[in-house]
């Protein structure tokens, strides 16, 4: 009978395999200087700001969609999306905005958040590459 060697972190003898995490494979991180405690807190963060901004983007793109569409559908979702965050002010006016003409006049009191969120996007698109490509695709 043939001997099989599976590639992978389970191919290695057991002295020499990495300690990794159960389920995701990725490795177990060290606790190690402040140094690098901090840099782990920065990186948090700083997903927390992408996962922010994404939204803001969705939610624009769902604001520009409800002036066009006479629907309330894209207006609705944004209003649950709103609501969802605590963002009270702007969970009344997408509600507002169902109303057509009104509304889309009281959407322009979020344009400086959303270009606020499209200025710190293209900031960290130039230094995160992955960011970039996952800018591109909207």
């Amino acid at each position: 009978m043939v001997a099989y060697r599976i590639p992978g972190v389970l191919s290695y003898p057991p002295s020499q395999q990495p300690s990794v995490v159960p389920f995701t494979r990725q490795p177990f991180s060290q606790p190690g200087t402040l140094n690098t405690n901090r840099e782990h807190r920065i990186e948090q963060e700083l997903e927390a700001e992408k996962k922010e901004i994404a939204l803001d983007i969705c939610q624009f793109i769902l604001d520009m969609t409800g002036i066009i569409d006479p629907t309330p559908a894209s207006d609705g979702t944004n209003a649950i999306i709103s609501l969802g965050r605590g963002r009270w002010i702007d969970a009344v006016i997408s509600v507002v905005s169902i109303a057509p003409y009104i509304g889309d006049f009281a959407k322009l009191g979020k344009l400086p958040r959303y270009l606020a969120s499209i200025r710190k996007a293209i900031r960290i698109a130039k230094t995160d590459a992955q960011w970039s490509i996952a800018l591109k695709s909207y």
